[in-house]
């Protein structure tokens, strides 16, 4: 009579359980992304609203970190690395909070279930390769004199048709195609991954 009853677990709490065990394991390398694009727009976003620095900020960021295709040709760079480290960079710049916003959902809503199946340093060998490959995407498709920035999500976007992935914003949809063609090409079973195949 003072022995407590065991617990009652219905298969709806297991079910819940087993998909936050999941998105926590999924975790640390999704967070590191997250505050790698998390910081320089809080930094950027505060100069934008002139809570500090200047509202020049953003542009002078683009300047040096956005992807230019012009650099890949007969425009000087403003550093010698530049059009190299391009690829990389622009991935981590926004064009403001919403799109900040809109790669984060993207990336907190696709990594967890691609990081359980592929494990951290897989997941994030695929997510640079999404980025270099958007570049490479965006360099032989556009035309256009203005920057891309913020296209880490360009693989997800495009590979699972996501409405919230918009064509205005900067560079987003010249480069996922091609990204997620890049990373399809080299990497088929982290599309079979995604496409859920």
């Amino acid at each position: 009579s003072g022995k407590p009853l065991p617990a009652r677990h219905s298969s709806r709490s297991s079910r819940a359980e087993g998909i936050l065990t999941d998105r926590m394991r999924a975790m640390p390398v999704v967070m590191a992304l997250f505050i790698a694009c998390l910081v320089p727009e809080v930094v950027l976003s505060g100069a934008d609203y002139g809570l500090w620095g200047d509202p020049g900020w953003r542009l002078w960021a683009w300047q040096h970190g956005g992807f230019w295709t012009g650099l890949l040709g007969n425009w000087r760079p403003n550093y010698a690395a530049q059009p190299w480290l391009m690829f990389v960079t622009y991935g981590f710049l926004h064009g403001g909070l919403v799109h900040f916003g809109v790669n984060m959902l993207t990336l907190f809503s696709l990594a967890p279930p691609l990081v359980d199946r592929m494990g951290q340093g897989r997941f994030l060998l695929l997510y640079m390769a999404s980025m270099i490959g958007g570049g490479l995407g965006f360099a032989l498709l556009s035309h256009s004199p203005q920057p891309m920035v913020g296209a880490s999500g360009a693989l997800f976007q495009s590979v699972t048709r996501n409405p919230l992935g918009s064509p205005d914003v900067i560079g987003v949809s010249a480069g996922a195609g091609a990204g997620a063609a890049f990373v399809g090409l080299l990497m088929p079973s982290a599309t079979s991954i995604v496409l859920g195949s």
